[in-house]
């Protein structure tokens, strides 16, 4: 007779002259029914144990509807089943640590085909830690913490924490509850924004009785904090926390990178960018040597930046400090000069290139403004475009005079404009002829 061959997931046989040979695929207790016509025979189904080659801790599961329980009351019955069926040879280990008092209130039933039935019930309050294993190795979702309690008082709580009234938007916030004497119970929180929208709330327990908190707010606002314990509000929850941008003067700047020197009469103008520094408030002191305060008069742009205006009153060196909530800005305090005002006809302009010329020879002159005070040397030529171009240096040890050289490449009547801090200097404008020597009317 040909032999014929089962197989499934579970079992493969192997029948030759009315024999069956089989064999159980996976580890576990089994149920195996043979049926001749449709009848089982005698004895079937039979139970089998696959016990495998080497025991295996992983394979072990918690059931029950209080495996994710952790807060119970005292005379509460807590259960949960242990299965082992497939886990291969060992025997179900348990040590358990807390207040029991008598050992009948932890027992360990074993009801066959490798499963455990565990029943905790404390007559006291007090936390309890419970080890599971197999074969000497953890079964996975142990040790057990649990926590048993008389009746929660959330009067007793207490809670600290500027996270309870007011965070920055980016910023973990943190606040604390306390809740020895209060009976022990789960802690839940939830943080809601102005429209509704939720923040999730980080709590740890680092020690019994305590809990600390953090949330990181994403928008501004007014914003609403629940916080339960033992699923009871807290006294004071739900609680209003104000968020608002945080405080960062390190975001402020003057635009420009700097404040400019000014002249005596002239009062310093510039701008500070403050868009992106949170809430806070600016101020503008400038201090001379003598330790005198001068304020800064502050005005809101169509743009969002701050302008400020200082009259410093005399020539001196200020530290100006600009401050954003009462904190130093970058770079700040800033050195400015307030410099005399301007003395254009002091200005002296001398040398040969002031006189007539001809082509192609070089010019030079000297401007002199030892005596001039503070100001900007302006120097335009006006004549054939492209005539020639003028060159300025400082003479030598000498910085107050300015050496002015050109040379011009065109035959034709020039004016030289010179001007000391935008007014101009005595004999200004010069007048000057570059002749061509070669040309009979000197012009080419």
């Amino acid at each position: 007779m040909p032999g014929t061959r089962l197989e499934s997931r579970w079992l493969a046989c192997d029948a030759t002259d009315g024999v069956s040979n089989c064999r159980l695929l996976h580890p576990g207790y089994h149920n195996i029914h043979v049926t001749w016509s449709g009848q089982n025979v005698q004895g079937s189904p039979f139970r089998v144990a696959v016990l495998g080659n080497h025991p295996d801790a992983s394979r072990c599961r918690l059931i029950g509807p209080d495996v994710k329980r952790q807060y119970f009351k005292v005379g509460d019955r807590y259960e949960v089943k242990v299965n082992c069926e497939r886990a291969g040879p060992g025997q179900l280990q348990v040590n358990a640590t807390g207040a029991i008092v008598d050992e009948s209130e932890l027992a360990v039933s074993d009801i066959g085909d490798g499963n455990y039935v565990l029943v905790l019930e404390p007559s006291q309050p007090g936390s309890y830690t419970i080890e599971l294993g197999w074969a000497d190795n953890p079964i996975p979702g142990t040790p057990l913490q649990l926590f048993f309690a008389n009746n929660v008082d959330v009067s007793r709580c207490t809670l600290d924490g500027e996270g309870l009234r007011s965070a920055k938007i980016s910023r973990p916030a943190f606040f604390r509850v306390v809740t020895r004497g209060s009976g022990l119970a789960p802690l839940s929180a939830s943080f809601i924004g102005p429209k509704g929208q939720p923040s999730p709330v980080e709590i740890i327990q680092p020690s019994l009785g305590i809990f600390q908190c953090a949330y990181m707010p994403l928008s501004a606002g007014s914003h609403t904090l629940e916080v339960r314990y033992g699923n009871v509000e807290v006294p004071g929850s739900p609680f209003t926390v104000n968020v608002s941008q945080p405080f960062a003067p390190e975001r402020c700047s003057i635009v420009g990178g700097r404040i400019k020197d000014s002249i005596l009469g002239k009062p310093i103008q510039f701008y500070i960018e403050s868009t992106e520094a949170g809430p806070g408030t600016l101020s503008v002191q400038a201090v001379t040597g003598d330790g005198n305060v001068i304020n800064g008069h502050l005005s809101q742009t169509v743009n969002g930046k701050t302008m400020c205006r200082l009259n410093l009153p005399e020539v001196d060196r200020y530290a100006t400090s600009v401050l954003y909530g009462g904190v130093h800005i970058a770079g700040s305090p800033f050195k400015v000069r307030v410099l005399p005002p301007p003395k254009p006809n002091l200005v002296m302009v001398y040398g040969g290139g002031l006189s007539n010329c001809e082509v192609g020879m070089p010019g030079e002159f000297v401007v002199d403004v030892l005596e001039a005070g503070s100001g900007m040397l302006g120097i335009r030529v006006h004549g054939p475009k492209g005539g020639f171009k003028v060159k300025t240096s400082r003479l030598p040890n000498k910085d107050k005079q300015i050496l002015v050289q050109y040379n011009p490449i065109e035959t034709g009547d020039y004016d030289i404009h010179i001007t000391w801090a935008d007014e101009s200097v005595p004999g200004s404008p010069f007048h000057l002829a570059v002749i061509d020597p070669h040309n009979v009317n000197g012009y080419s």
